[in-house]
């Protein structure tokens, strides 16, 4: 369902099952859903790159795809490389074709599966999580960084200025689901702003993200 900032019901999407991955893009005017096979849309078209894979894997299976604002895609798939075997990797496609695509080859980690993929900051860097363990991508740089400190974090975004990072943690045990929100800056990792015992308790976690 698609509402509005005072809970007002402006879409409903019932046709759209499975959805793997969703977000705004089209400078917030056009609604993406990935389902594991194919992307569809809400609102005034858009126009991607396609997705292509590395020449030397098969049976690619992808797992999430994500949008950036300037519409350059980022995705992660599960195949078989010709010299690692099975593995998980991430790939960036810019609506640029000047630019050149980037690759990152899980190795350390290449049979667990890449989640929660979505992009950071002004879309220079991507955030993912492996298991428990959650990294940065600036995508300057060949690899990513770990974010040790978020490990008990369901929840973690960049600002769009890509100064600072908000992430929250569980801090009513696990019968109440109150959360501790905090603003980071990541490059002194001093925590400027903290919002304690937010929310109720509940069965489901506590989603947050900047705007």
């Amino acid at each position: 369902m698609i509402i509005d900032t005072l809970g007002n019901l402006l879409a409903d999407q019932p046709t759209e099952t499975g959805i793997a991955s969703f977000g705004w893009c089209g400078n917030d005017s056009t609604l993406y859903m990935f389902n594991g096979d194919s992307l569809f849309f809400y609102g005034p078209p858009i126009v991607t790159p396609k997705i292509a894979f590395d020449l030397k894997t098969s049976n690619q299976d992808v797992g999430h795809i994500v949008i950036s604002r300037t519409n350059d895609i980022a995705y992660d798939y599960k195949c078989f490389h010709s010299e690692y075997g099975e593995m998980y990797i991430i790939n960036v496609q810019y609506s640029d074709s000047t630019k050149s695509s980037k690759t990152y080859y899980n190795l350390a980690y290449k049979d667990t599966p890449i989640d929660k993929l979505h992009w950071a900051g002004q879309g220079n860097g991507l955030m993912f999580q492996i298991s428990s363990t959650k990294f940065r991508w600036l995508l300057q740089y060949e690899t990513p960084d770990e974010l040790g400190n978020l490990q008990a974090s369901t929840q973690y975004h960049i600002s769009y200025d890509g100064k600072e990072i908000a992430y929250n943690i569980n801090s009513g045990g696990v019968f109440s689901l109150e959360y501790n929100i905090y603003i980071q800056n990541l490059e002194t990792s001093y925590k400027s702003r903290t919002i304690t015992n937010f929310g109720s308790s509940s069965n489901s976690e506590l989603p947050l993200d900047w705007k």
